[in-house]
């Protein structure tokens, strides 16, 4: 497992009712079916394994918790902060045409 899956989370919340990177209400969803996703959620038992095999403390993950929130915290007042894009450019670097490419099945 590398790094940037092991912290994907592809999960429910337990505590919302949502769709992950859908923000669509998901009420029409079992509530076994989000008690069970709570059961498997990776970041749930990643912590676990750390507490029972890397002897993580409490303390520690308060520290990290604080340290991501953070990084993330800083990052979105950055995002927040930045000037919005030149509405001619927005588009660049979103599609590349055939000549862009350089492979055999392009050309």
């Amino acid at each position: 497992m590398t790094m940037p899956d092991m912290f994907r989370r592809r999960s429910w919340s337990s505590g919302r009712r949502r769709i992950p990177s859908r923000g669509i209400d998901a009420f029409y969803v079992p509530k076994e079916l989000f008690e069970q996703w709570a059961k498997n959620d990776p970041l749930e038992r990643f912590r676990t394994w750390l507490r029972e095999n890397a002897e993580l403390t409490g303390e520690e993950e308060e520290e990290i918790s604080g340290r991501v929130k953070k990084l993330l915290n800083d990052a979105l007042s950055q995002a927040e902060d930045s000037p919005q894009p030149d509405p001619e450019t927005v588009t660049q670097g979103v599609w590349a045409t055939p000549e862009d490419l350089d492979t055999p099945h392009h050309k």
